[in-house]
């Protein structure tokens, strides 16, 4: 089985995340803004306080979006960091010296013997 890891899409899902991460931020900003024009009508207290809550959930899902895009990168530069060093561990491992061993293996009554046999002849 082998694992396909695009790494283009993941660097294009992150950079997605950071744009949204600030488009969130600047909402944030413009709840900031209503509240400031709120501050001196005492009326509206329930709305200041929604509006308030709002800003607080959009300055913390901008930090969770960065964070997200921030592992997405992270996750992306580990698998290519490993599978550069599994090829490199396959291609050094190809060029070991194998010795060829002949003689035959007498039937132990289990599948061991086959085992050994197709490990010795290879």
């Amino acid at each position: 089985m082998q694992i396909v890891f695009q790494r283009e899409p993941i660097r294009q899902v992150s950079a997605e995340l950071l744009a949204l991460s600030k488009t969130v931020r600047q909402s944030g900003f413009e709840v900031e803004d209503v509240l400031r024009a709120l501050r001196l009508e005492t009326e509206f207290e329930s709305c200041k306080h929604d509006l308030k809550r709002q800003e607080e959930n959009a300055y913390l899902l901008t930090a969770r979006l960065v964070s997200l895009s921030n592992a997405l990168n992270e996750i992306g530069r580990l698998y290519d960091r490993i599978e550069s060093a599994n090829e490199e561990r396959l291609e050094s491992a190809s060029n070991f010296y194998r010795p060829s061993v002949s003689g035959t293996l007498r039937q132990s009554g289990n599948d061991t013997h086959m085992r050994l046999e197709r490990i010795l002849s290879q």
